[in-house]
């Protein structure tokens, strides 16, 4: 018979991804949302990895509104915690280099398959989560590609199944490393999603 303790198992290569999400931030995101439809109404958005809907340019955290300096902060303890996960010891600093651009999306719209090239983490900020039929599976969720090769070839559910989706809400934020493909499945509602994306690069 089988002695089970004697197995020994490594875990290698671990992909890691942060959530959290912030507390009292009503106030907050309604103006980052203000902020971001006013400029949807005065300067055309860009095209990456989007289908439909508003990006706007990647200049967000130098944009003149009180708003940019507390969602900075919210970008930069995330950032902490990254790396102390990547292992930065305690005591030790590191200077950051901040890029940030809005995303409103509306019924039908989404994003394709895409990493963030040149950049240590990357991560998402939902400032409205929309309104999601609910009746439409993965409605608007975002959603990470296994980076294994080979990984998709795992059809049962019980066994590692190569999918994991996380489902938006207010207040959310997820940090994960930018080389990580990720994409955002079709949302149909009849409300409009906001969120902010980021890049964090280590200087």
């Amino acid at each position: 018979m089988m002695d089970i303790s004697k197995v020994g198992t490594t875990h290698m290569f671990p992909t890691r991804v942060i959530t959290y999400t912030w507390d009292d931030v009503e106030t907050l995101n309604k103006e980052l949302k203000e902020m971001l439809f006013e400029r949807a109404e005065k300067i055309p958005g860009i095209t990456y990895s989007n289908v439909g809907g508003y990006h706007s340019s990647i200049d967000l955290l130098s944009w003149n509104y009180p708003c940019i300096a507390p969602f900075i902060n919210m970008v930069q303890s995330m950032s902490q915690i990254m790396a102390r996960n990547d292992g930065l010891s305690d005591g030790n600093k590191i200077d950051l280099s901040l890029t940030a651009w809005g995303n409103i999306i509306q019924n039908g719209n989404y994003h394709m398959v895409h990493r963030h090239p040149n950049n240590f983490w990357s991560g998402v900020y939902y400032i409205d989560g929309g309104d999601p039929d609910k009746t439409v599976e993965l409605n608007g969720q975002f959603e990470f590609v296994d980076p294994r090769t080979g990984a998709h070839m795992l059809t049962h559910k019980s066994l590692g199944y190569p999918r994991y989706q996380i489902k938006p809400k207010p207040g959310l934020m997820i940090m994960f490393p930018a080389w990580l493909d990720h994409f955002v499945h079709p949302y149909i509602g009849k409300s409009k999603r906001v969120t902010i994306a980021f890049n964090v690069r280590v200087v």
